[in-house]
C-alpha cells in the first residue's frame, strides 16, 4: 500500500510564502526536518507554480512536477531526475502509486494541496507552524480539523512542527 504525504511551513500568520516563496518562512530546524523527511520519501511531486518558484534544481529522489507548462517549471528543469505530467494533482497521484511507487512525498503549494486534502488522497501532513509572517496563500487549517488528527507536536524556539494523520485511513 502506498503513502502519501504532504511536507509544509505555515507561518505565523497562516500564509506559506513570503514575497511569492517559503524560503523566508523556513527557520535552519525547518530546513533540517524537510531534508530527513525527503530521505524517506521514494519520489517528490510538486505543481508547477512550485517548481517556478523554489529551488528544485537538486533532489535526492526523483522528482515530478505536475504542469500545464513544461517548458517553464523555473530550475526544476536542471533537475536530471524530474519529469513532468500534464494532469490534476489527484491523477498524478493514482499514476504514480499505479506505477508502483510506495512512499510520495508532497511539496506542492496551497492550491495543489487544497484538492488532495478535500479527496483524503494524503496520509498526512508535516506542518511547520513557523515564527515569521508571510504575506500570501493562507493555509486553512481547519481542513485538517475532520479527516487528520495530531500525531505528534514538536516545540523548538517557539516553532512547531505538527504531524497529521488521517483519521478514517
Amino acid at each position: 500500500m502506498a503513502s502519501v504525504w504532504a511536507n509544509l511551513v505555515v507561518g505565523s500568520n497562516g500564509t506559506t510564502t513570503f514575497n511569492g516563496n517559503s524560503r523566508a518562512l523556513s527557520s535552519h530546524l525547518d530546513r533540517k526536518r524537510f531534508h530527513e523527511i525527503r530521505k524517506q520519501a521514494e519520489l517528490i511531486l510538486i505543481g508547477g507554480h512550485t517548481a517556478r518558484i523554489e529551488p528544485y534544481s537538486k533532489t535526492p529522489v526523483p522528482l515530478v512536477v505536475v504542469t500545464r507548462t513544461p517548458g517553464n517549471i523555473g530550475s526544476a528543469a536542471k533537475n536530471p531526475i524530474h519529469r513532468t505530467m500534464n494532469s490534476s494533482p489527484i491523477e498524478a497521484v493514482a499514476t504514480l502509486i499505479e506505477a508502483g511507487y510506495k512512499s510520495i512525498l508532497i511539496e506542492g503549494g496551497v492550491n495543489f494541496l487544497r484538492e488532495l486534502i478535500r479527496q483524503q488522497v494524503l496520509d498526512g501532513l508535516y506542518v511547520t507552524h513557523a515564527n515569521a509572517e508571510g504575506s500570501e496563500n493562507h493555509f486553512d487549517l481547519e481542513l485538517l480539523t475532520s479527516d487528520y488528527a495530531v500525531e505528534s507536536i514538536e516545540d523548538s524556539d517557539g516553532e512547531s512542527f505538527f504531524t497529521y494523520k488521517r483519521i478514517n485511513h
